[in-house]
């Protein structure tokens, strides 16, 4: 009799013969083990009806009736690798009703925990004899299941059999594809003389056949050079050459060929002249006889004189021209055009004449006062100034296109002016007009202005310099504009009566009413909207500003709230107050926004941090308080530590500052600055510093937390071995 065994218990035996009497068949769930309460099991006797010390249960993995003798059942269940830290010394397996069913006693085997250092799952197997395993069945967790050796011989493929122990050689073809061909002969006889269906021709076989059966097809031998009238070369049904130099092939007497011409065999033969073997040769002409070659340009032309007759090219129009053509007299019915030329003083002159007595349109002509066009019905002078002949005009030097009274008389130059009244009366230089009314009332001396747009500048009566000004009704109510301002934008500074001196807007309607100087405004429509005589500005967005302004940096958010702006004092950002950032920090010695970094190209002399750093961290008091600040919100809360505190445990931990009493009074621009020498005190605490001695700190307590688990995991395990020998009280279990 063996020493360990499992034996069906006296409550399972009594469920299967009731099962074999037709009653409900037996139904196994879960197997459980247990340690004896520390001491060996004897075998079962069939009295037991629950385990001595139960330490675990789980679901069956696996029960199956072995396939050596069918009225055995073997159970198997797993002990998962997260539960151990104790002998199994017994089994058992419980049905659905919770009874044990079959109990068993197992050689001690100690059941590790993952902290023991060897993680590993604990197979149990059992089996027992049944008068028939037909009435038990077992309730299976799938997620638990464990193929055996047995259980996989039975169903799959050995690998080392190669196939021979397929149920069905032919099914399993079928289920491949394969059909039948897969087991037919290869045949590699190339004349396939067999005509069998069952024999498949080898790629070679197929080739062969194949090549024997079709002849007679072009195959490209090479190049001819004609030039020497060669003749015919041998060759088979099929050869071809190509032409590579003009003359005849075939000899003497040959067929004329010219280049890219092909010329093929019809039949063998031996090569000879056209006389004796052009019957075998068949002639395929790229370029047509007669045909001139493009790359000749017509140097090929049977007759130059007839040519040029068939082109309407007269006869003094041959030869090719330099210099200076000389036309009398000619009419052209369509366009007459020079091609340009880069030889220097090339030029096309048209003489001095008279104006024709009644001009068409179309007429072009020149005379001792300038030249003239016709165009719709008017005749236009095209000299200093483009103006129509009809309204005379004054205006000296320059370049003026639309209707109007002109430039100002006789000392306006290097001005060019476009638009209908664009420019009206300038007295001034170099100024550049665009568009109707554009600057019409521009006054004397106005010089090295910019206007383009309809009614840009429209009343501006001043002579200002170096003004630009560009889109539609721009200052057109400025009777008075400084110097140097850039204007761009629909209706820009539009109801502006005056503008001072540098100022800079850009947008629709942008710096709607700005009487001011040296202001910088963009935006998309009505930015500095609400600015009137404020000076030195500089704002971006829609309706930034406010009347009167001065020395101010305003940004925007589109509705009217600054999300930004600099009083010449302070810098104001609209965001809640005593959030700190993470990557970005102001360095108040120097008043700048910095951005910290954190690779390793711009670290150096790296080396762990001390604990003593980090410790001293935990010295800080941690605070909750209200604010006295200005800015801050005086009804709210805030929680945080004290920079003169951290100052104390570590000066890199806050940010210094001027001490309040060493600035300056504020000067003409309200700006104070720190005087010289001045005592720096803590300002503010960077937190962004304090993240790595945290870090640090929480690093070491996690090591000191695992070592003093493993402590305790070494104690308990010694403790349970103490327990095991009886030298000690066994501890309570719970």
């Amino acid at each position: 009799m063996p020493t360990y065994y499992m034996s069906v218990t006296a409550t399972g035996a009594a469920k299967v013969t009731a099962a074999d009497a037709g009653g409900p068949p037996v139904v196994l769930t879960e197997m459980a083990v247990g340690d004896g309460n520390g001491a060996e099991v004897p075998p079962p006797t069939g009295a037991e009806t629950d385990l001595v010390n139960e330490l675990w249960r789980g679901a069956i993995s696996a029960l199956d009736v072995s396939s050596l003798d069918p009225t055995v059942m073997i159970a198997e269940g797993i002990v998962p690798i997260e539960e151990g830290g104790f002998h199994v010394r017994e089994f058992g397996i419980f049905d659905d009703d919770g009874d044990l069913f079959a109990y068993g006693n197992f050689p001690a085997t100690y059941k590790p925990v993952p902290e023991d250092g060897a993680p590993r799952e604990l197979r149990i197997r059992g089996s027992v004899r049944l008068s028939s395993t037909d009435d038990v069945t077992v309730l299976i967790d799938g997620s638990l299941l464990y193929a055996t050796q047995d259980w996989c011989n039975a169903r799959f493929l050995q690998q080392t059999a190669n196939l021979s122990d397929l149920a069905n050689a032919g099914t399993a073809r079928a289920n491949l594809g394969l059909g039948t061909s897969a087991t037919l002969d290869v045949d590699t006889d190339g004349n396939l003389t067999a005509n069998s269906d069952t024999r498949v021709p080898s790629q070679k076989a197929v080739k062969t056949a194949i090549t024997a059966a079709v002849t007679g097809l072009w195959e490209i031998k090479g190049l001819t050079n004609c030039a020497g009238n060669p003749n015919y070369p041998a060759a088979s049904k099929g050869d071809a050459w190509f032409v590579s130099g003009a003359g005849k092939i075939g000899g003497a007497a040959g067929i004329v060929v010219d280049v890219g011409d092909v010329y093929v065999a019809v039949a063998d033969n031996a090569g000879g002249s056209q006389a004796a073997v052009g019957a075998s040769w068949m002639l395929i002409q790229s370029n047509l006889i007669g045909a001139m070659l493009a790359a000749n340009n017509l140097a090929d032309v049977a007759s130059v004189a007839t040519a040029r007759t068939n082109l309407g090219v007269p006869a003094a129009a041959s030869g090719a021209h330099t210099g200076t053509a000389t036309f009398e007299a000619m009419t052209l019915s369509g366009r007459f055009t020079a091609a340009p030329s880069t030889a220097p003083g090339a030029s096309f002159n048209i003489p001095h004449g008279v104006a024709p007595a009644a001009p068409a349109n179309g007429d072009f002509w020149s005379t001792t006062t300038g030249f003239f066009a016709r165009v719709n019905g008017t005749t236009y002078k095209l000299s200093q100034s483009i103006i129509p002949q009809a309204e005379g005009g004054n205006g000296g030097t320059g370049l003026r296109l639309g209707t109007g009274t002109g430039l100002g008389a006789g000392t306006s130059f290097g001005c060019s002016v476009v638009g209908v009244d664009a420019g009206n009366g300038v007295i001034g230089g170099n100024n550049t007009l665009f568009g109707y009314n554009a600057a019409h009332l521009l006054g004397a001396g106005a010089q090295q202005n910019t206007v383009i747009g309809c009614r840009a500048a429209e009343d501006a009566t001043s002579a200002p310099t170096g003004v630009v000004c560009l889109g539609n009704v721009v200052l057109t109510s400025a009777v008075t504009i400084a110097n140097y301002n850039t204007v761009i934008g629909a209706s820009a500074c539009s109801a502006s009566a005056s503008i001072g001196l540098n100022n800079t807007i850009i947008g629709a309607k942008a710096a709607w009413a700005l009487t001011g100087a040296d202001n910088t405004i963009v935006g998309p429509t009505d930015a500095g909207s609400s600015l009137t005589n404020g000076d030195d500005n500089t704002f971006l967005g829609k309706y930034s500003g406010t009347p009167g302004m001065a020395g101010n940096v305003a940004i925007s958010d589109g509705t009217g709230t600054r999300r930004f702006w600099h009083d010449g004092t302070y810098a104001y950002v609209l965001t809640s107050t005593t959030a700190s950032a993470a990557n970005a920090f102001i360095d108040f010695s120097t008043n700048r926004l910095l951005r910290s970094t954190s690779s390793m190209r711009y670290k150096r002399d790296v080396e762990p941090m001390q604990a003593r750093y980090s410790d001293a961290l935990l010295a800080a008091t941690p605070i909750f308080y209200r604010s006295t600040a200005e800015t801050d919100r005086q009804d709210w809360s805030f929680y945080g530590l004290s920079a003169e505190e951290m100052a104390q445990i570590d000066p890199r931990f806050v940010q210094w500052g001027p001490h309040p009493d060493d600035w300056t009074e504020p000067d003409e621009n309200n700006e104070r600055f720190p005087i010289e020498g001045a005592r720096m005190v803590p300002d503010g605490i960077a937190y962004d510093r304090l993240v790595v001695p945290l870090l640090d700190i929480v690093k070491r307590q996690d090591a000191r937390l695992a070592a003093q688990e493993a402590t305790i995991t070494d104690l308990a395990s010694r403790l349970a071995a103490l327990e095991r020998r009886g030298d000690m009280p066994a501890a309570p279990r719970p």
